[in-house]
């Protein structure tokens, strides 16, 4: 009786201490499996992708002039000095002699206004969307996009060229960017119509003159457009396109790339491509928008639009009478003068416009041909259902991968091309047998 009590008690000490250990040790064994057990990766990023780069007004603000410094910078003030004669002719007290030039020189004080100050995105927008890309933080996502309030439109390369949409449109902005105006007071000599005429008043003695000029070299965009657009949608240090829209075009083939994107970023190797001389012809030649779609009013307006010289000059409203001067009111305040001048140059595309567009187009099609340098080679061995895919030196020749074939005892083989795109594998071959170029693929990296 006593040995049976002595044995429950110690099963119940040992019953104790096993309910204290046993979970105590399968804890910390638990929390160390924990610990030891690598954490599962986080494919936050592979299933929502960091959104692209947008590029809007904000991003552009630190960047550009404020409304009041463009207003400040549009403006000039201009002083000139006219020198004249020392000596003249002129009637001085009913005779007439030579006397010494009271006027040796005369004033001028002209205040210029330069429009295109106020619209820097005509010509700089490219420039500062790729400024604002390098300020940015593309490290996740190197593609960018750009705001509606930057370019309404969904073609990106159409809205830089155009210098995007700029108090609602862009063309009012290259119209006003060519047009300057002028607005100047000189100075009178005091000999007129050989009369000398001392004490002149302020009204008489200064004239009150003006000028408007207008080049519609900004209204046109050109080649160098383009190229600026190119620039920034191209392909980074990276080697990834900074288009937003450029990466889908290339890998989905039922999408349809732009023109501008066939002509000028990547040539497509297949049927779609577009022959150099209609992307010259569509590119090369000056146009007021942007838009593929000319219609003959845009070959009409580069020949009709003039570059316009318009100057307003007031008059010294005296007439000679019996060898005195009598102010007239039958003379006018100011006499105007009007130039206008029409050429071909913004119908006819000029030499340099033709080579930036071939220079574009090379471009393009060495872009969408890869190089030795961004593909590997590959060979690929078959034997029944199974594949097998090594990758071999730069240097390697179809004869390396057919000794492969033979070496792993591999019924056929084939060469291969991978890029960053895809893996192109040629024609299969047996291992007995040579590889032909009707059997390499298309894609090119040196085989």
């Amino acid at each position: 009786m006593n040995t049976s009590t002595k044995w429950n008690k110690r099963v119940f000490c040992f019953s104790i201490l096993l309910l204290i250990f046993v979970p105590t040790v399968h804890a910390q064994a638990v929390e160390n499996s924990a610990s030891q057990t690598p954490a599962a990766p986080d494919l936050t990023n592979q299933a929502n992708p960091a959104p692209p780069i947008a590029i809007g007004n904000s991003q552009l603000k630190d960047l550009e002039l404020s409304p009041t410094e463009r207003l400040l910078r549009s403006w000039q003030y201009q002083y000139q000095l006219q020198e004249q004669p020392a000596f003249i002719v002129a009637s001085s007290g009913g005779t007439t002699q030579t006397i010494p030039n009271p006027d040796k020189w005369l004033q001028q004080h002209s205040i210029i206004l330069t429009l295109s100050e106020l619209f820097p995105r005509t010509g700089n927008l490219p420039g500062l969307v790729q400024a604002a890309y390098d300020n940015s933080d593309h490290t996740n996502n190197p593609r960018m996009k750009l705001g509606p309030d930057l370019c309404p439109s969904d073609n990106t390369m159409q809205c830089l060229a155009g210098g995007g949409s700029y108090w609602g449109r862009s063309f009012w902005g290259r119209l006003f960017s060519g047009a300057s105006l002028t607005f100047s007071v000189a100075q009178r000599d005091e000999v007129q119509q050989g009369v000398v005429v001392p004490n002149l008043t302020t009204s008489q003695g200064w004239g009150w003159n003006g000028e408007v000029k207008f080049d519609p070299a900004s209204l046109f965009i050109t080649s160098v457009n383009w190229k600026s657009a190119v620039s920034v949608l191209g392909k980074g240090p990276d080697g990834k396109y900074r288009y937003i829209g450029a990466e889908n075009l290339v890998e989905n083939s039922a999408k349809n790339p732009s023109d501008e994107f066939k002509c000028l970023v990547q040539v497509p190797t297949d049927a779609t491509a577009i022959p150099f001389d209609k992307c010259e012809k569509q590119f090369a030649r000056p146009r007021l928008n942007p838009s593929i779609q000319q219609n003959f009013l845009t070959s009409l307006a580069a020949i009709v639009t003039p570059t316009f010289d318009l100057k307003v000059q007031s008059q010294f409203d005296f007439i000679k009478q019996g060898g005195i001067l009598i102010q007239s009111p039958l003379l006018q305040r100011s006499l105007k003068n009007m130039t206008f001048t029409w050429d071909l140059r913004r119908l006819i595309p000029a030499t340099t416009d033709k080579l930036t567009i071939a220079t574009l187009y090379e471009q393009a099609k060495i872009t969408s041909k890869p190089s030795d340098s961004t593909s590997s080679k590959l060979c690929v061995l078959r034997s029944g259902a199974f594949r097998s895919y090594i990758t071999v030196a730069p240097g390697s020749t179809t004869i390396s991968c057919k000794r492969l074939a033979i070496d792993l005892d591999a019924k056929e083989y084939a060469v291969a091309c991978a890029t960053d795109q895809k893996v192109g594998i040629g024609n299969f071959v047996r291992k007995e047998n040579d590889t032909l170029d009707s059997d390499k693929p298309s894609t090119i990296c040196g085989w």
